[in-house]
C-alpha cells in the first residue's frame, strides 16, 4: 500500500513539473522564434496576461515594463544576465490591442498573441520564471511587480 501511494505521489508530482517546464519552454521557443537575436541563456523570463477591457492587467504591464526597462541586464537571483518580459494579449492583437498597447506606454516587453503561447491557464494572470524553468513568482499584484523583482537583485 506505501508502495504505491508513493509511487502515485511521484507521479503527480513528475506531471505538474513537466506542465509547469512545458509553459517555460514554450515560452522561451516563442521568444527566440519572434526574436531571434535574444539570449535568453541565464535570464529570468516573466510574462503578463493583458487584455484592453482589463485595466489590472494594463497595470501589470505598466509594471512589468518599468522592471524589464531596469533590470532588463542586471544580476538576478536565478537569472545573473537580466530579465525578459512578452505581454500575451487575449485580444490577439487586434488593432485596438497594439493602439492600447502604444498608448500605456509599453515599449520593451514583446507583445505576443494568445493564440501563440500554449500552455496558459485560464486562472493564470502572470508568471516570472528563472533560468532553469523554476517558477519564482506567479499572479502578482500590478503593485507588487516591481518590488518583487527587484527583490532579486544580487550584490
Amino acid at each position: 500500500m506505501k508502495k504505491l501511494l508513493l509511487s502515485f505521489s511521484f507521479a503527480a508530482l513528475t506531471l505538474a513539473g513537466t506542465a509547469q517546464t512545458s509553459l517555460y519552454q514554450n515560452v522561451k521557443k516563442l521568444i527566440s522564434e519572434i526574436h531571434p537575436e535574444i539570449s535568453t541563456e541565464n535570464k529570468l523570463i516573466a510574462f503578463n496576461v493583458w487584455s484592453i477591457e482589463d485595466p489590472d492587467s494594463r497595470e501589470a504591464n505598466k509594471s512589468f515594463e518599468k522592471a524589464y526597462t531596469v533590470y532588463e541586464h542586471a544580476r538576478l537571483k536565478g537569472g545573473s544576465k537580466g530579465i525578459i518580459v512578452i505581454a500575451v494579449n487575449k485580444n490577439n492583437l487586434t488593432s485596438e490591442a497594439v493602439i492600447t498597447f502604444a498608448k500605456d506606454g509599453i515599449i520593451r516587453m514583446i507583445p505576443v498573441k494568445w493564440t501563440e503561447l500554449e500552455g496558459i491557464g485560464q486562472g493564470l494572470n502572470n508568471c516570472v520564471f528563472d533560468s532553469s524553468g523554476n517558477e519564482v513568482y506567479k499572479n502578482l499584484s500590478a503593485q507588487n511587480v516591481f518590488s518583487s523583482i527587484n527583490h532579486l537583485i544580487t550584490r
